[in-house]
């Protein structure tokens, strides 16, 4: 189960607090640009998607062709297992429930290595021992910040899984997709893929400019062979003309985004704050949304309330606690979710 599914409840939702796009919305510049939907709706799209690859290409200091573009990042993920056909996965849990759809559908051993609670739930050393020991590994998978648990994998740390895992010929995939809302905004592996080949890095702008119904996503990766397969699976004309204009625009958007890690660090300290004195307890993230415990059916509680939050107990490893993740959005929505914690917290 993803968030943002309001269609059942519609008119009951004032504030979706499950999904975790941009709380700035877009950009003044892809706004203006929807007036241009209408033209760009009447054309079919260019089917290499070549203007808006180059700039990405340019972006990351990468060749174009070392970049596919796709129907949002779900569809990317999908395309990459079909390709590699991983035997054996190493995945660090909780995580993004996107994965275990994409692995499940080509048949794939996941190896499972949880985050402990006591950690905060940050990746820790036992993983690189965990990718050491693991016999026959086909696949690790990364994902920083790590969704729902908003934590980045600590620095010498991802250094040194970049280096086993192409000493010992492994696959890699690195999810990105929250990356731009954190202080390692500028560090991202799309620099790096021609050191590492066996290093695939995902990437999307659903998140960052707030553009969820218009599905692109980044696959970036200096492994010829997969690609290759990769855009042999893909559909025609997956990258809507659409998408392929705005994605273009976005690129050029680095202040909205500087604007953006601003307004969520400051919003994110605020609701850890607020949240920590009504008796919840969170847990540190560095991302645009937050874990806390909370009682039960609490999200049940705040719909009352026209407030959707996400209930973790469908991933892997959360099963049986009461956690929820919630959006970090602007201070007045902010404010909402705070008052009706409090009313909740009376009952």
């Amino acid at each position: 189960m993803h968030g943002g599914n309001i269609y059942n409840r519609a008119n009951l939702i004032k504030l979706d607090y499950s999904v975790n796009t941009n709380p700035l919305g877009k950009p003044e510049s892809l706004k203006h640009a929807l007036d241009q939907v209408d033209t760009w709706a009447g054309r079919y799209p260019e089917p290499e998607v070549t203007k808006l690859r180059e700039r990405l290409a340019q972006k990351h200091h990468c060749k174009p062709n070392r970049v596919l573009c796709g129907n949002g990042a779900s569809e990317l993920l999908m395309l990459y297992m079909q390709a590699l056909r991983p035997g054996k996965v190493l995945l660090p849990i909780p995580c993004f429930t996107g994965y275990l759809h994409a692995l499940q559908a080509v048949d794939a051993t996941i190896q499972y290595y949880m985050l402990k609670e006591q950690e905060d739930y940050l990746l820790e050393e036992g993983f690189l021992r965990a990718l050491e020991d693991t016999r026959d590994l086909d696949l690790v998978i990364l994902c920083r910040p790590n969704n729902p648990t908003g934590r980045l994998i600590p620095k010498t740390l991802l250094e040194a899984i970049l280096k086993v895992t192409r000493q010992k010929g492994i696959a890699l995939l690195v999810d990105e997709c929250f990356l731009d809302f954190t202080s390692e905004w500028n560090q991202s592996l799309c620099d790096q893929i021609q050191e590492y080949e066996n290093l695939a890095v995902l990437q999307a702008f659903t998140k960052n400019y707030c553009l969820p119904g218009v599905r692109l996503g980044m696959m970036y990766t200096a492994g010829e062979q997969l690609m290759e397969k990769m855009k042999a699976m893909q559909p025609e004309w997956s990258v809507s003309t659409i998408a392929q204009e705005l994605g273009y625009l976005a690129v050029e958007e680095d202040a909205f985004l500087r604007e953006s890690r601003q307004l969520i660090e400051a919003e994110r300290e605020y609701l850890q704050k607020q949240i920590k004195e009504l008796g919840f307890q969170t847990f540190p993230s560095e991302a645009n949304f937050l874990m806390l415990y909370g009682p039960e059916e609490l999200d049940e509680k705040l719909e009352q309330e026209g407030i959707l939050i996400r209930n973790l107990k469908d991933i892997p490893g959360l099963e049986k606690q009461n956690l929820y993740r919630i959006a970090v959005k602007q201070h007045p929505d902010n404010q909402v979710l705070i008052e009706a914690l409090k009313k909740i917290q009376k009952v």
